[in-house]
């Protein structure tokens, strides 16, 4: 090669070579040489080289720095090369450790020589001429000297374009980056923007028989029109109703105590059973139910004819808009055993459904059982005891949230919603009473 590891020189042998090793690694580096195996070779006579040596990576050169043993292997290409069988000799030299191998090995390297009767050339680059062409220390390629210069000028220009791409970089990390989070600004404006216009057009293009709360006079006249066009109600507008309606009854009294001017009147209206087009008839005579009108009604909205639902429903809505002018009392048939039997239980579920049917049951456990008007007036369902002396004070400590008969004690209750009037004079067990307990 060019520039040989080791040029022994005169020196010839293994002690020659470790001499020579020694004094171009330099004494100050402190490597000691352990072992190294060498090839003596000599030149052919028609070349004028001196006598050379080929070192193998077996040598150990061991590192006596403070940082620890280290082997330094000298490399296939740093080293002196013989002829066309240089990697053959090596490949095979380095199975052998001993110097018994290293001599059969040499002996058949000087047969084999002797055998081609050619010269084994020493391998060597030369430096390359002016004609063809000048190595460039960027991409060490060789380029012609009439080019160099504008090879040299695109090396230039690249470097100069990565230096300024380097510079650029930060910029622009920071303007996409910026560029970045207006996107998702912008995107979540839109969203926000197009959510709100949802919104609106959802609330102008809403059901208008969604359920106010609270409730307003005009939701009852609404429904009332709705029902009469045989409209019907979703569940879930049933439900909110039966919801809010429960909540009002269930803080109202046993007895609903009211009073009504002499210049004014009060409509009371007794059994409906689900017939909702005499409930029209009624309003259509007596007016619709208002602050100006007031009503009682006195139960059994429902069983027998198929609208106890639209019945119950919309006198609901009118004695949550009008509180304190509709009044509500419960009739026998607001029941669970009479809703079964009669009819009522399976319009519910043919309309609605199971869960909607019990709902139903528990706002008729929330409806007061009687009223009293002008403290003069006593307003029942059915009709009085089964005995004398019942007060006013007992009929307030009644359990109505419950099924009648279910309340406990003397079922006062059932016989308020059950009780009818006889011919037969006096009062009996079965709920009955005659014409002299009224009149005394």
């Amino acid at each position: 090669p060019m520039n040989p590891v080791v040029n022994a020189g005169n020196n010839t042998g293994q002690e020659g070579l470790a001499q020579a090793l020694m004094e171009q690694y330099g004494p100050s580096t402190k490597y000691s040489l352990i072992s190294l195996y060498v090839i003596q070779s000599q030149a052919p006579p028609s070349s004028k080289t001196p006598i050379v040596f080929m070192a193998i990576g077996y040598g150990k050169i061991t590192n006596k720095l403070e940082s620890g043993p280290e082997e330094i292997t000298i490399k296939d290409e740093d080293a002196y090369i013989l002829g066309d069988y240089h990697q053959e000799y090596i490949a095979e030299f380095q199975r052998f450790a001993n110097a018994d191998a290293q001599q059969q090995l040499q002996e058949r390297i000087r047969l084999e020589q002797k055998q081609k009767q050619k010269e084994l050339p020493i391998l060597a680059k030369k430096p390359p001429s002016i004609e063809e062409g000048i190595p460039c220390e960027s991409c060490g390629n060789l380029i012609p000297s009439s080019e160099f210069e504008k090879h040299n000028a695109e090396h230039q220009r690249d470097i100069d374009n990565a230096r300024a791409l380097r510079e650029v970089q930060p910029k622009f990390f920071i303007i996409n980056s910026i560029v970045i989070i207006i996107y998702f600004i912008t995107i979540s404006i839109n969203w926000v923007v197009n959510s709100i216009k949802l919104l609106r057009k959802f609330k102008q293009q809403r059901n208008p028989l969604d359920v106010p709360n609270p409730m307003t006079p005009d939701y009852p006249k609404m429904l009332l029109g709705a029902f009469s066009k045989s409209q019907r109600l979703k569940i879930l507008q049933v439900n909110a109703i039966l919801l809010q309606g429960r909540k009002l009854l269930k803080k109202l009294s046993n007895i609903i105590e009211g009073n009504v001017p002499q210049e004014k009147q009060i409509t009371i209206v007794g059994d409906l059973h689900g017939q909702f087009f005499d409930l029209l008839e009624i309003f259509k005579r007596n007016g619709k139910p208002s602050n100006e009108n007031p009503y009682l009604f006195l139960g059994n909205y429902v069983d027998y004819k198929t609208f106890g639902t639209e019945i119950f429903i919309l006198l609901l809505c009118y004695k949550l808009a009008y509180p304190q002018s509709v009044h509500l009392l419960r009739g026998n048939h607001e029941s669970s055993l009479c809703t079964k039997k009669h009819g009522f239980m399976r319009e519910v579920e043919d309309k609605y459904s199971t869960a909607v049917y019990q709902n139903f049951l528990l706002v008729f456990n929330t409806l007061p059982i009687c009223a009293i008007i002008n403290s003069c007036v006593f307003v029942v369902h059915g009709g009085l005891f089964n005995r004398r002396n019942v007060t006013l004070e007992k009929i307030r400590q009644i359990n109505r949230f419950t099924e009648p008969g279910e309340e406990g004690g003397e079922v006062l209750m059932a016989q308020m919603l059950w009780s009818v009037p006889t011919n037969l004079v006096g009062q009996n067990p079965k709920y009955e009473f005659g014409p002299n307990i009224t009149d005394v």
